[in-house]
């Protein structure tokens, strides 16, 4: 029943009986054994193919071409004046630059939340200022680490799907980090007050293609129970939850 459920702690069960039960719980133990070798094996294969798929998702673009042509803009901008263009210039030079994070498939929350920084100021050049961010962040948790590209998808939907859409003008959306002490956890909370998704919606969401690759990779990263967490009321907007361990992984010892 326990391995049924899931639970293959069980094996290794010590059987002298040399009769058709004793045969059995010996065939039990191998199968169990193998079972468990396998579910590991492709946790590893999956985390090693996404790991695969950030690299080359990285490397298609040049990096030193593209902080040169946005060095060589901003300061084509800065001789004639132009200082919108100029902080454009900079804030898409900074997007890319954490996007990117030096090939690396882990980032540090202060570098996480820079990108998110300078997503949103790009962002709100493009909606003409028709939009309000709040941070809410506690400093001393930002040289912990999760792996990259975890938090943008969840701002373009905010935006997309949630502010883009709504009639009323108040368009907001909050970004907060914080600890719970007791549990010693990371949380991350990413809210909007746009139109929000119905039951059916949002009994599915975690299913879409860009939620379900943020999601897989926060369990494949940390485990099966930091699943990512979303509530949303329809007409009164949406959140996305996310909890994690502190980790400190260091440029050198990257896994």
């Amino acid at each position: 029943k326990k391995v049924q459920e899931g639970d293959f702690s069980v094996s290794d069960v010590v059987v002298d009986s040399k009769n058709e039960i004793g045969s059995l719980t010996k065939s039990f133990d191998v199968m169990t054994h193998r079972i468990q070798e396998l579910m590991e094996q492709n946790v590893h294969e999956q985390e090693q193919k996404r790991k695969s798929e950030l690299k080359a998702l990285q490397s298609q673009i040049n990096p030193h071409f593209l902080y040169n042509s946005l060095s060589m803009i901003n300061w084509k901008a800065i001789e004639a004046g132009e200082e919108e263009i100029s902080q454009v210039t900079l804030a898409l030079s900074a997007f890319y630059r954490t996007t990117l994070n030096k090939g690396r498939t882990w980032i540090s929350l202060r570098l996480a939340l820079q990108n998110i920084q300078a997503y949103v100021q790009l962002q709100l050049w493009m909606h003409d200022n028709d939009f309000k961010v709040h941070y809410d962040v506690d400093e001393k948790l930002l040289d912990y680490e999760l792996p990259s590209l975890i938090f943008q998808p969840f701002v373009e939907n905010a935006l997309e799907h949630g502010l883009d859409i709504k009639e009323d003008p108040d368009h907001q959306i909050w970004f907060c980090i914080w600890e719970n002490p007791q549990t010693d956890l990371i949380y991350v909370s990413i809210r909007d007050n746009g139109v929000g998704m119905d039951t059916d919606t949002l009994a599915h969401v975690l299913e879409y293609h860009g939620v379900k690759n943020v999601n897989d990779r926060m369990k494949l990263s940390f485990g099966e129970a930091y699943t990512i967490q979303i509530k949303s009321e329809q007409g009164k907007g949406t959140e996305v939850l996310l909890h994690f361990p502190k980790v400190q992984k260091g440029e050198s010892n990257e896994s």
